[in-house]
């Protein structure tokens, strides 16, 4: 739906009504912008949607610009790309106990160890953290490896297959839980876990 600031607690649009006229003051006594509220769940391995808006604006003095078409494309995937700020990527982790039974997450591009937070429901340690220099062949020699080396003990498995670097976790033994791929990083430090 399409909330209008200038009538709080009511939206507007929905997927049934193409068009809903906007105007009026909002209650600073300016024309905000709308915002899209509620567009609901879609339940799909890649959930994408595309938004088209016909808008024309009317300024103070009555003036309207003439209608314009203006796309959006919401692109639901397991990438994400980190800022240039300070980032902390929130990570489901909840082990069922089959081989990457969450899945695989993709940061892409931008993480900074010692910067940037990967949060795990437990943080890494020197204990529960291993890190291995050599790369590995491909992702399954990395996969192979990281499942045997998580043993319960160790909870995060971190190596590197080409020159990207891979995380795996499994809080008890039991199957790898997920991996995360950071494009473009070949270190990470226990610590980048909390």
């Amino acid at each position: 739906a399409i909330d209008n600031p200038a009538t709080p607690g009511i939206e507007g649009a929905t997927l049934s009504s193409s068009l809903t006229a906007f105007g009026g003051d909002t209650t600073e006594g300016n024309n905000e912008p709308i915002k899209i509220v509620n567009i609901g769940f879609v339940s799909t391995a890649t959930p994408d949607a595309h938004l088209t808006f016909d808008v024309a604006l009317t300024d103070a003095d009555s003036d309207v610009t003439a209608t314009q078409t203006l796309d959006v494309t919401i692109v639901g995937d397991n990438r994400v790309t980190a800022s240039t700020g300070v980032n902390t990527f929130v990570i489901a982790d909840t082990d069922v106990d089959g081989l990457l039974s969450v899945g695989m997450t993709v940061i892409d591009g931008g993480f900074a160890t010692g910067t940037d937070k990967l949060d795990f429901t437990a943080a890494g340690t020197g204990t529960n953290f291993t890190e291995v220099p050599a790369p590995a062949a491909n992702l399954a020699a990395f996969t192979a490896a990281a499942d045997i080396a998580l043993d319960g003990t160790t909870k995060y498995y971190f190596g590197v297959v080409g020159g990207d670097g891979y995380l795996a976790f499994d809080a008890d033994g039991n199957g790898i839980t997920t991996i995360i791929e950071l494009v473009g990083v070949t270190h990470i430090a226990s610590t980048d876990i909390v």
